[in-house]
């Protein structure tokens, strides 16, 4: 488990059978998605100590997302769709603080993006990135969450 969880923190990948752990494929996947998503808390708490990134310039995120994606709703949809269409990206875009991006990594359904997601984390404080072939990212999309 040690060697897979080490693997995983420095390139992203994960065995998709969890061979790794014991137990039934439900159990191992379980397991497996806990211990992976620990030792990436852990980690990006060990590489951002003593590290911040710049404020919000608006803590009120959800006005902030707004403002950010209004013009572009507003040059690509009908006048009549653009109120419906600002409601639903407002609530699909999350800035990925300090503050949330512990429960972001924990809630995130895949490995890959969890791990993407985390590196897009620290670049933002200005760590050291989890392995060599990290992305450098300033935004991520998955589902229906950007």
């Amino acid at each position: 488990m040690a060697q897979e969880i080490e693997r995983y923190l420095r390139t992203g990948d994960s065995e998709p059978y969890r061979s790794a752990w014991s137990g039934g494929f439900l159990q191992r996947e379980e397991r497996a998605h806990d211990d992976l998503r620990n030792a990436l808390v852990r980690e990006i708490r060990r590489l951002t100590a003593g590290l911040s990134q710049q404020p919000l310039p608006e803590p009120d995120t959800v006005s902030l997302a707004r403002a950010k994606v209004a013009p572009m709703v507003r040059g690509l949809f009908p006048k009549v769709e653009q109120y419906l269409v600002l409601a639903m990206l407002e609530r699909s875009v999350i800035f990925v603080t300090g503050a949330n991006i512990e429960s972001l990594l924990l809630e995130c359904s895949f490995d890959g993006s969890a791990w993407t997601l985390a590196n897009l984390y620290v670049a933002s404080v200005g760590a050291e990135l989890l392995g060599k072939t990290a992305p450098h990212l300033v935004g991520l999309s998955e589902e229906t969450t950007c």
